[in-house]
Order: structure tokens, then C-alpha cells, then sequence
């Protein structure tokens, strides 16, 4: 199997073994036509959340996964550059769970009075 090398759609493909890929990189090496260093991946899964001062957990659902960013829906507004660490929980057993440290980009309210809170992944928290 082939992938673009992890940094960039860009670069040239690379021999790659699927069982050595996480979740990030197995989303990095589907196809796509967007003009984005990482795809998104639309997903729907549920996502525990707490905020970078908290203990706290709060449960969403996360919509959208890339390797440069997430989104999710929430019932919380946060606002832009809040810090938080989520854990998202895939349906399957295809990929592990993802533990990230992530930056508020935006929340947006949702007809239902939910909030799409969109972010930008700082870092993969190892196992």
C-alpha cells in the first residue's frame, strides 16, 4: 500500500505497512480532491472533552476528524484559543482511540441550539 508522506499531501508517495498506521495517519492516506495539506474525514463518533484547567469531562459527538484539526458538537459555547484535551472514541475496532491536545478555532451555533466547536490538533498524546 502507498501513502503521501505524513507532512503534506504533496510530497511523493511512500511504501507503507497499514498495521503501523494510527488514526491520524490511516485518515492522511485516503484520496481526496481538497486543497488542504490533510483531508477531512467526516465521522461520527462519540468524543469525551475536558478543558486544559479542568478535571472535568464533558461527552460530544465528534463530525469531522483531520490531521490537522477536529470538529465536534457540543452543548458549550468555548471561545477562540480555549485549550482542551479530547479523546475520540471510534465506533470500530479499524482504529484505536485518539487521546489530543487541541485549540479552539470556533464555536458555532447549530439550529438545534447545539454548538460546532471546530479546533486545530497541537499534539497526539502517546499511549
Amino acid at each position: 500500500m502507498y501513502t503521501a508522506n505524513l507532512l503534506g499531501a504533496r510530497a511523493a508517495a511512500q511504501p507503507v505497512s497499514e498495521s503501523t498506521l494510527n488514526l491520524t495517519e490511516r485518515i492522511n492516506m485516503l484520496e481526496f480532491d481538497e486543497k488542504r495539506n490533510y483531508i477531512r474525514m467526516e465521522i461520527d463518533c462519540d468524543i469525551t472533552y475536558r478543558l486544559a484547567d479542568s478535571d472535568e469531562l464533558h461527552q460530544g459527538r465528534c463530525s469531522s476528524l483531520s490531521g490537522a484539526g477536529v470538529s465536534f458538537i457540543t452543548n458549550r459555547y468555548f471561545d477562540s484559543g480555549k485549550a482542551m484535551e479530547v479523546n475520540i472514541i471510534p465506533k470500530n475496532a479499524m482504529a484505536p482511540p485518539m487521546t489530543a491536545f487541541i485549540e479552539v478555532v470556533r464555536s458555532t451555533q447549530q439550529d438545534d441550539g447545539s454548538y460546532e466547536v471546530a479546533a486545530t490538533i497541537k499534539s497526539i498524546k502517546g499511549d
